[in-house]
């Protein structure tokens, strides 16, 4: 009967220890799993940081060439065609402008709203610039005569905003570092 009694204290002794051992054996995967999930989160949280880092100068560097192709002397040069008159350059140039800007548009999702803004207002005022001296399509008798006004009204500006937008893209690029 002592012997049945010890044979079931040794049984009941053995289960105890193997299932604390399981016990600890599963806390320590557990957090070997935990680090090892941590770790690898923080790995790909590294990972989309610099892609979405890269993302952001790519889109301020496809900007900045954008307000560079939309200084009037880079339009006229893309635009210009001796068979056309003052009114079809003008045309032509504006559809110059906004096709660029519709091309550059998906941009906006990695810069901020304001600097989006700014280059929208740019780009406006560009357009705008040239539907002003539209107005007056009567007094150029040629491409060249516009080309003359337009220059000389880009001379009386108090600013230029394509400068002023490539500037706020510079000072925004500064904010990343």
């Amino acid at each position: 009967m002592i012997g049945d009694y010890a044979l079931i204290l040794i049984i009941l002794t053995l289960i105890i220890s193997v299932v604390f051992g399981m016990w600890i054996v599963h806390n320590q995967l557990s957090k070997k799993l935990d680090q090892l999930g941590h770790s690898f989160f923080i790995s790909q949280n590294q990972e989309l940081s610099k892609d979405i880092l890269q993302r952001r100068l790519q889109a301020y560097e496809r900007l900045s060439l954008f307000l560079e192709r939309l200084k009037y002397p880079n339009v006229i040069k893309r635009c210009y065609d001796k068979d056309l008159n003052a009114k079809e350059l003008i045309n032509r140039m504006k559809m110059d402008i906004q096709a660029e800007y519709d091309h550059n548009i998906t941009q906006q999702i990695y810069v901020s709203a304001k600097l989006w803004e700014i280059i929208y207002l740019t780009k406006e005022d560009s357009i705008s610039t040239l539907t002003d001296l539209g107005g007056d399509i009567e007094s150029y008798q040629s491409e060249q005569v516009f080309i003359r006004a337009l220059i000389d009204k880009l001379s009386h500006k108090k600013y230029n905003p394509v400068d002023k937008a490539l500037l706020a893209i510079r000072s925004e690029v500064n904010t990343l570092f």
